[in-house]
């Protein structure tokens, strides 16, 4: 199970803006440069964030876009319910079963629907929990980003630079980095390979 792309930029979108919040508009593609994301992309974001108060447009040569509230103020869940409706894992879930008895046969006495009641209640609760502000200053015991380090060499011997993260860990500080597929192998076809 993973994200959209369209969760994934859109709240790192959001997170430079909470960097920029106070200091003024930030045009889109400032932040299409800064996180290395198409500029048509985020045009296509803006406008539900726009639509649920997240976000407000600033006209003018000095122009862009900036928060309508303060980050502390903002949660992830609040974008990501704006992107992409609420989070449910399960159709069943979409109502109480009341109102839809053709959704399962064993609707009434599903023995497994606890699971994603469950599931869909923790993940709306963290997600509601984290705040923008909280991605920006992160708490000393809560660090929101890590550098990850590469094996020490790679097939061809060369010693590959490590994962790289800005200042503090924030996107959008910094040059931006493209992703590219994780290097990662099981062990025993890593030192076959090696020997080879």
């Amino acid at each position: 199970m993973k994200l959209s792309a369209r969760t994934e930029y859109g709240v790192r979108m959001m997170v430079d803006l909470a960097v920029a919040h106070g200091r003024g508009p930030v045009s889109l593609s400032q932040i299409a440069e800064q996180q290395g994301i198409s500029q048509d992309f985020l045009e296509q974001l803006i406008g539900p964030l726009r639509k649920k108060g997240l976000v407000e447009s600033v006209r003018g040569s000095r122009g862009g876009y900036r928060l309508a509230r303060a980050p502390e103020h903002i949660s992830v869940g609040d974008i990501i319910w704006s992107l992409e409706g609420p989070f449910i894992p399960m159709v069943c879930l979409e109502v109480d079963h009341e109102n839809q008895p053709e959704c399962c046969g064993f609707l009434p006495v599903c023995t497994t629907r606890d699971v994603w009641i469950r599931l869909r209640d923790q993940v709306t609760a963290t997600l509601n929990t984290v705040t923008l502000a909280d991605l920006v200053q992160p708490k000393a015991d809560h660090p929101a980003y890590t550098i990850v380090q590469r094996p020490a060499t790679t097939s061809n011997g060369a010693a590959p630079a490590a994962l790289a993260t800005s200042p503090r860990g924030i996107p959008g500080r910094g040059k931006p980095r493209r992703r590219s597929a994780p290097e990662h192998h099981d062990t025993a076809e890593g030192e076959l390979r090696d020997k080879r």
